[in-house]
């Protein structure tokens, strides 16, 4: 995006234009009216609708067929599941073990996540027929209500990854152990918050939910991503009562600590 918020912006543009960074970082707000500021040889700032850029600069085709675009969309989240699954299965950690190469595992399987994110969001074939649209152009409270709490979720998804330990996660922690000569972070965890992991490896069930399905231009590629995902969420995803107890008592030993602190 070539912005310049130089003197011959408008404050009706310069406030569009901050929507349109804000709205790209909580999936786009405006739906069909999404755009981008761009400047000419002179300085002069335009706002560009997106369809009419994309068409223009990358060949993008309203009239895509849409059988192959159900099958290309559906081919990615496949693609972007099957790695999730596959690379968490025990007989691959198992393989890891055998070949001493555990301590690059978790790293590994971040990787190629990423690298499946990444092909799904290059190759993604949009589908811009509404399923459901409201209008938050000429709306500000509603564009802010949605940028808000879809920032809310982002913020306790992310919040939620470091007190679970982010380190761990992304698999930086096992190497760092690893050249110290220490044992592998995931066993010194107590065997329910090692349980809780191997069910959910990291949060949050309900603010991807709210991202996926809480959105005032639901186009049809978004509603199949949803739906499959959401589908994913619930069979990937296996927190039982055992675990949601462990929670709750760390939450109150954790209101307990705080509240000696004052």
């Amino acid at each position: 995006m070539d912005e310049k918020f130089d003197a011959s912006m408008t404050p009706g543009l310069r406030l569009r234009a901050c929507k349109g960074c804000i709205g790209i970082l909580c999936a786009n707000f405006d739906g069909s009216t999404r755009g981008h500021v761009t400047s000419d040889a002179t300085g002069t700032a335009t706002y560009q609708d997106n369809n009419t850029y994309l068409s223009r600069e990358f060949g993008y085709s309203h009239d895509v067929d849409l059988v192959w675009a159900l099958l290309v969309d559906m081919s990615l989240l496949c693609t972007f599941m099957l790695q999730h699954t596959v690379m968490a299965r025990p007989v691959i950690k198992g393989l890891y073990n055998k070949l001493s190469l555990s301590i690059v595992e978790r790293s590994v399987y971040n990787l190629t996540a990423s690298l499946a994110l990444q092909l799904l969001i290059q190759h993604w074939v949009a589908l811009r027929d509404p399923v459901w649209r409201i209008n938050t152009v000429e709306h500000n409270a509603c564009w802010w209500m949605f940028a808000i709490s879809h920032g809310y979720c982002w913020a306790t998804i992310y919040l939620g990854s470091l007190t679970m330990d982010l380190s761990e996660l992304l698999g930086i922690k096992q190497v760092y152990y690893y050249l110290n000569g220490w044992d592998d972070p995931l066993t010194l965890k107590s065997s329910e918050l090692q349980r809780l992991i191997s069910h959910q490896r990291h949060p949050s069930f309900v603010s991807f939910f709210f991202i996926f399905w809480v959105h005032p231009y639901m186009s049809v590629d978004r509603l199949i991503m949803a739906v499959i995902m959401t589908l994913y969420m619930v069979c990937a995803w296996k927190v039982d009562d055992i675990d949601f107890e462990y929670q709750e008592r760390q939450f109150k030993r954790k209101e307990i600590e705080l509240s000696h602190v004052h």
